[in-house]
């Protein structure tokens, strides 16, 4: 009875060990307080970083300007040695030169990148006239808006076959001598001129007359007064005047023919007042006016109101380096006088 009881014990604790080994497992999978708080704390830190995460891939990324600069210089300055080892050999300006300054044969063997020299067109120097370079007048009788500056000594004389008070020899001719000051250009110009009216009076019978004029390119305006200073009698006895001329460039060089035009007009009393006034022994102001073409380089063809009489005329400047011109013209075709009559003039200026 011992024995079986025995055996009976042993296997039943046999089997009770086979159960508990298949229990524990299932026992092992059980979640117990410890692990699911260990689990939490590694949800909460994953949740964390991807909280961390998202919240970097929202915020701008802040660049490093020194970096990118540099990054940036060093990509075009590689892209720069690219391009540069790609293109043609550098010019050597001395190798260049030392092979154009060889013999023809060398010349020759010139590398193909060093500069070819170009024909130079040949050089046109255009024609400059001379200050001193003569010029035909822009009047008959009338003064102009130019006049006398910088020094110049100026001598001038005028004859006429008849008077028109008187056809006789008595008063037919006049002579003058002037002086130009300052610079009509930078300022004023300042003509002072003495005219004595009549060869056969007693001399110095005449008058001083002056003109203030300034100039502006093509345009020069004056005003004047003859006979301000009078000795004995003459005919332009305080005769005050404004005058203004302009020149027309109708070709550009003054060599070519019909290459300039000068308009005058101007307003004055004295010596300028109409056959009415003349008349009426009054002195009113009264218009004056010419135009002067120049036909060829050394002659001016001239058509003069003078503001009694029509004048007609040529300006020339015989010898082209020498300043002196000689004016023909016929007066009284039109106006105050009985017939046309011929008055020659002529003047000759230097420059001191």
């Amino acid at each position: 009875m011992r024995l079986p009881t025995i055996a009976i014990c042993t296997l039943a604790a046999l089997i009770a060990g086979t159960l508990n080994a298949k229990a524990s497992p299932i026992e092992s999978n059980s979640t117990s307080p410890s692990s699911i708080a260990g689990e939490e704390t590694q949800t909460a830190q994953q949740s964390n970083q991807l909280s961390a995460q998202l919240k970097e891939s929202r915020e701008p990324q802040v660049i490093n300007k020194t970096n990118f600069v540099s990054q940036a210089s060093s990509t075009d300055a590689t892209g720069l040695q690219e391009l540069q080892a790609n293109r043609e050999p550098a010019i050597d300006p001395a190798s260049c030169f030392a092979q154009a300054s060889s013999p023809g044969s060398q010349v020759a063997q010139a590398p193909v990148n060093c500069p070819r020299p170009e024909p130079i067109p040949p050089l046109r120097i255009p024609e400059v006239s001379g200050e001193f370079e003569s010029s035909p007048g822009l009047s008959i009788y009338i003064p102009v808006g130019f006049g006398a500056d910088r020094n110049t000594l100026f001598v001038s004389g005028t004859y006429q076959t008849s008077t028109r008070e008187h056809n006789d020899d008595d008063n037919n001719g006049a002579f003058g001598v002037g002086l130009g000051l300052g610079d009509a250009v930078k300022g004023f110009g300042l003509e002072l001129s003495y005219v004595f009216d009549d060869f056969n009076q007693d001399f110095p019978d005449g008058g001083l007359n002056a003109k203030l004029h300034r100039r502006f390119g093509d345009v020069g305006i004056a005003v004047g007064y003859n006979g301000f200073i009078n000795l004995g009698r003459n005919d332009y006895e305080h005769s005050r005047y404004g005058v203004i001329t302009g020149i027309l460039r109708t070709r550009p060089s003054v060599r070519q023919p019909l290459s300039r035009i000068a308009l005058t007009f101007g307003v004055g009393d004295g010596q300028f007042r109409s056959n009415g006034a003349i008349d009426a022994k009054e002195n009113n102001a009264n218009l004056f006016g010419n135009v002067a073409i120049r036909v060829v380089e050394p002659v001016s063809a001239i058509v003069e109101w003078t503001g009694v009489d029509l004048a007609a005329g040529f300006s020339i400047a015989p010898v082209r380096n020498v300043p002196w011109v000689i004016t023909p013209a016929v007066r009284d075709i039109l106006g105050a006088g009985d017939e046309p009559r011929f008055v020659l003039g002529t003047g000759i200026s230097i420059k001191f």
